[in-house]
């Protein structure tokens, strides 16, 4: 896929950034308005051009060969300027809003508790995660299509533009991107103790020493009273006692009266 194509794809996949992408068709109708290079001009720029990135880390550089640029070749550079222009004072604007959001963020982490109060705050955490990896790509994007117009740009125009330009966009604000690296990093960081407390929360408390102990006792005594249920079940009742016990045996109920009365009444009558 030709990296136009690709970038027009990108662009309409996300249409709240729509104009915050480099105008490559743009640039490619003011490439095509130029005078093109004859083969001989172009072999010779292909050979000065490892100099000239050797040469392309001031701004001064740029200068000098923007100063040798033709009615089509300026009207081009203006362009690329102003689409710079651009990216980095939304950067520059996302990027404060990024770091006081975070930090927002931080602080209600910190007082967070109740399950509900972590989830919503692990959510907002990822939609912010997302809008700084989707930043990041942004910027790569951006500068890859500014890397591809210029390769173009020296290509026709036999003017080598692309070393010197590249050494001041590597300078530019959009390009910059550690502060939005470091807020990536953050964000990944707090999620994760986000899901430490979410199973902190979930889990069952162990209860104090105190109720642990007031338990054990508990516990006893349920063993206590089960046991003598048990042993009052084995007991039988008196009447049943009396019942079971044979003739002339006294129960551990039967009084010591009952048991002589019961005694005299077995024994023969004495002799006439």
């Amino acid at each position: 896929m030709k990296f136009g194509k690709l970038l027009k794809e990108t662009t309409e996949g996300m249409p709240e950034m729509e104009d915050l992408f480099l105008r490559y068709k743009e640039l490619k109708k003011h490439l095509k308005a130029m005078k093109k290079a004859q083969p001989q001009v172009q072999a010779d720029a292909a050979a000065q051009e490892e100099e000239q990135q050797e040469e392309a880390s001031t701004s001064g550089n740029q200068e000098q060969a923007e100063s040798r640029l033709s009615a089509e070749e300026t009207a081009f550079v203006n362009t690329l300027n102003e689409d710079l222009q651009r990216f980095n004072r939304f950067f520059i604007d996302k990027e404060e809003d990024s770091v006081i959001k975070l930090q927002a963020l931080s602080d209600r982490i910190k007082a967070a508790t109740a399950p509900e109060d972590l989830q919503a705050l692990k959510a907002e955490l990822v939609d912010f995660h997302g809008e700084m990896v989707l930043l990041l790509h942004w910027s790569l994007l951006n500068y890859a299509a500014v890397v591809k117009i210029l390769k173009k740009h020296d290509k026709r125009s036999g003017l080598l533009l692309r070393a010197p330009y590249l050494a001041n966009v590597l300078q530019q604000p959009f390009y910059s991107t550690s502060i939005m690296s470091r807020l990536v990093k953050n964000a990944e960081e707090h999620i994760n103790s986000l899901v430490v407390k979410q199973q902190q929360a979930a889990s069952p408390q162990t209860p104090p020493p105190a109720t642990a102990a007031a338990a054990g006792v508990e516990a006893d005594e349920a063993a206590d009273l089960a046991a003598a249920e048990v042993e009052r079940a084995a007991t039988p009742p008196p009447a049943a006692a009396a019942a079971a016990a044979p003739a002339g045996l006294a129960t551990p109920t039967q009084p010591a009266a009952a048991a002589a009365a019961v005694a005299r009444a077995e024994s023969p009558p004495p002799m006439a």
